[in-house]
Parts: structure tokens; sequence; C-alpha cells
């Protein structure tokens, strides 16, 4: 019998929930479902890394029909199965919501439910996690099949909240940090007057919210403006092959942001300026020592206050 379902949906739920259950062995009873669409190389990565804490294990691709057919089957697994505990990141997905569905349905008891961080829209008021209202096509099977799985009735069952980020500012008010990087392996301190410029990108136009003419130039703008030396870009984004910067530069790696600049750092002896347009990755690197964060602002998308809140610089780019 499992004792807990763990429900991740990225490579950085993969990093909290190891730092929640401090994994140190084989957590027995319990199962972990890793749901995402169009699995790349970080995916795997990370689910590899994880998976063998578990006793029992899937990743499902939602994007291809046999992952479907693999939701379908484990649906009918899980079904009446009672577990003390469901840990869940991102609460307001239909997927993952369907799994809890499938599990507590049929009992009128339920585990203690936990949620952790999914990004930062977990600090964002009035954003995607703060604004109760849904999917009307999630609203109805809910309300049909499980009205306590409605978005706005599931967020008050949460017995705790585990943040990445100063609890204070997060959305949900019971909420207790967890540390996400591990520094027990010494960095080097910076010992020259180098810095070394960074990048994230952010898809815009890979989501839709520009034209790849005004991206590109966006990011190009930036690039040569600081001198950047490495782009790490986002999983989505496309556009790589069109940024004004030698290609060696663009760093190719399966392991998510956070890791790739502490293991720089581990073998690098100069200062970190980490660039971007509001990625969560500001946050988390924001008191690494020998890294500055600058949060960079442009015309056409909404400033972010939290930024300003943490006393995170900030440069606008035209």
């Amino acid at each position: 019998m499992y004792k807990s379902l763990i429900i991740a949906n990225t490579p950085l739920h993969c990093l909290i929930i190891k730092s929640i259950l401090k994994e140190s062995k084989p957590k027995t009873g319990v199962f972990l479902v890793y749901l995402t669409k169009n699995i790349n190389k970080k995916d795997l990565n990370y689910f590899n890394k994880i998976n063998l804490f578990f006793e029992n294990s899937i990743l499902i691709d939602l994007n291809s029909s046999a992952g479907l057919i693999q939701l379908f089957k484990l649906l009918l697994t899980l079904r009446k199965k009672k577990f003390k505990s469901i840990y869940i990141g991102q609460l307001k997905t239909a997927f993952n919501r369907v799994l809890l569905l499938s599990t507590i349905n049929y009992t009128k008891k339920y585990g203690e439910i936990y949620s952790y961080d999914d990004g930062i829209g977990n600090l964002n008021v009035g954003g995607y996690f703060d604004v109760i209202k849904e999917h009307w096509i999630s609203s109805f099977i809910f309300k049909v099949f499980n009205k306590n799985l409605l978005y706005k009735n599931l967020k008050t069952f949460i017995s705790c909240h585990f943040t990445i980020f100063p609890p204070d500012f997060n959305i949900f008010p019971n909420s207790t940090f967890v540390s996400l990087l591990d520094l027990s392996n010494s960095l080097n301190k910076p010992s020259n007057n180098n810095t070394i410029n960074i990048l994230l990108t952010t898809p815009y136009y890979d989501i839709g919210r520009l034209s790849k003419q005004i991206s590109v130039g966006l990011f190009n703008n930036v690039i040569e403006k600081y001198k950047i030396d490495y782009l790490l870009p986002h999983p989505k984004d496309t556009l790589m092959n069109n940024y004004k910067i030698n290609q060696s530069k663009i760093i190719d790696t399966n392991m998510i942001a956070e890791e790739w600049i502490l293991k720089l750092l581990k073998y690098n002896t100069s200062n970190v300026k980490l660039f971007a347009f509001g990625s969560s990755t500001l946050l988390t690197m924001m008191n690494i020592p020998g890294v500055e964060v600058i949060y960079l602002t442009n015309p056409y998308a909404k400033i972010n206050t939290i930024f300003k809140k943490m006393n995170i610089r900030s440069e606008a780019i035209v």
C-alpha cells in the first residue's frame, strides 16, 4: 500500500521534492508521477535522478497518444487507493487534479495535501495561482465529479505549502521555507575582478506574446548592451540561432539554470552577473555569494513588483 503520492511537472519540482523529503535512501510506499508536455532532456535528467528514491514512478508525456494511454491506465491503477499524504506543485493544472479525482473521489476522508512552489507565479498577487477563476471546462468537470477539487476549494485543503522563496511573499498563507540549492560543496570565492555575464532567455515568441522580430531584437539588445558571455535559453525557446552571440556560448545542458551556474561558480573564481526578464532564477540566486542578479524590464511586459519588493536591481531594455 502506498503512503504518499507525489505529482511533479518540471525539473524544478524534482529539486523541491528532494528538499522537502530530504532523501538519503529510497522511500518505500511512495508513488511519483511526473506529468509533462513534450519531454525534453532536462525532464529526463531530473526524473531519472529522483525516481531512484521511490518505490514506484512514472513519466508521462501528455502531448503524445501513448502518454494519454499511460495516463488512462494510471487512473485505473490509482482508483480507490488511499494515500496518507499527497504532494502537488501545479495545484491548478487540470491533469494533476484529475489524478486526485481518481484517488479520492470514492473516499470520504482526504489524506494530508501538501503543495509546493511552481515558480514566480506563487508570488504574484492577482496572478495565476492567486486568482481562483479557472477554465470553464475544468470547472464543469470538477463541479460534476467532485466540487472539492475546484481550485477555489482545493486551496483550502492545503495543510502546508513548501516554498523556495521568503514565505511572507507567497500567496499561500501557510508557507514553510525549504532550500532549493545544495551549497554543502563550498563554492570558490571570487578572487579577481572579472565578471561573467549570463543571460536567461524568455520564450516570448514561442508562447505567442511577441513577434519573432521583436523578441529577437529584444534579446540582441541585451547581448550587445551587457556584452553577454553565456546564454542560457529557456527550454521552450526556439530562436537560439537568431541571437547575436557565438553558438559555442549558448549553453546546451540538461541542468536547470541554478545548478549550471553553481557548477560554474565551483570551478571559477570570477563573479557572475545574471540577467533575465522576470525569471524565478533571479530570486533563487539572489543570495548566492559571487552572484549579482539584474531584473530586465521591457515595454512589452508588465513590470513585476515582486523584484522591487525584494530589492533586486532592475534595468530597462527598449
